[in-house]
């Protein structure tokens, strides 16, 4: 999943952190950027190499973009941050932006939303019955993508450095 990309896509979507390096507890904002309007997905890889959604996520459900405007993702008004915890190393980040609403919504359920923004401190938690391995969630994204019009969705990655 991390490899893909859509070179038949006629329009284009960028994502790039606000500063190069990050130290641990830092927030970390990304810039996002596309030529149509479209609903993205931001997917991050835990430690144990399975893909987990930034965004949406269970404080911000929207997604959708506009095209040729500069997002800033959290946002200043959004009610999460994205901080930066953990040991030091490289965090591999993909954004996946769709045209169509259906393949949206079909991709949204097939990532699994494992946020840990305050959910350490929550007495109850919501756990799914069974997990996916990763390899059967890269799996779906890739084979739900491929079954997509190619000219309806593109791909960008970028790396966080954790100092």
């Amino acid at each position: 999943l991390w490899s893909l990309n859509n070179p038949d896509s006629y329009w284009t979507i960028s994502i790039e952190p606000d500063k190069q390096k990050y130290d641990i507890a830092n927030n970390i904002v990304f810039r996002v950027k596309s030529t149509a309007d479209c609903y993205i997905i931001i997917l991050n890889w835990n430690s144990k190499g399975e893909p987990f959604q930034l965004l949406p996520n269970r404080y911000e459900s929207g997604n959708f973009i506009v095209r040729n405007k500069t997002y800033d993702l959290p946002s200043a008004e959004s009610k999460f941050d994205l901080r930066v915890t953990g040991s030091k190393g490289e965090e591999k980040i993909k954004i996946i932006a769709l045209r169509n609403r259906q393949d949206n919504v079909k991709l949204r359920n097939l990532i699994p939303i494992e946020d840990s923004f305050g959910s350490v401190s929550s007495r109850i938690s919501i756990l799914p019955k069974e997990k996916a391995s990763k390899d059967d969630i890269e799996a779906k994204i890739i084979n739900a993508l491929k079954e997509m019009n190619r000219s309806d969705w593109a791909t960008a990655n970028c790396i966080v450095q954790i100092q």
